[in-house]
């Protein structure tokens, strides 16, 4: 009885779905970067992001809290950013959030 080997077969269909996937999201990116509406042109939940969490405080003097609740999270396996400065506002760091897909 002659073995029937399958794994060639899967390694040339995986190298032709990420070819057509990527001629697909660059189609895509292109049409959308056309709209003038800025929620348009974003991919929304599926955006990538710089992290999962933003740990924001405001109140003066509270890096050490928020280093704090980051290394929970990176233990948890949660990746997590932090607000460096004190002197930022809530819209600022909304507004940052929101520039950088951390929903």
């Amino acid at each position: 009885m002659q073995q029937v080997r399958h794994a060639d077969l899967t390694v040339v269909s995986c190298s032709r779905i990420a070819y057509h996937v990527g001629r697909y999201e660059s189609a895509v990116s292109k049409r959308m970067m056309s709209k003038e509406a800025e929620t348009e042109r974003s991919f929304g939940y599926w955006s990538p992001s710089r992290c999962d969490v933003y740990v924001a405080s405001f109140g003066p003097r509270q890096l050490e809290s928020r280093l704090d609740i980051c290394g929970e999270l990176w233990r948890a396996g949660i990746s997590a950013d932090l607000q460096y400065d004190d002197d930022r506002t809530l819209e600022d760091v909304v507004l940052d959030c929101q520039a950088q897909n951390i929903l």
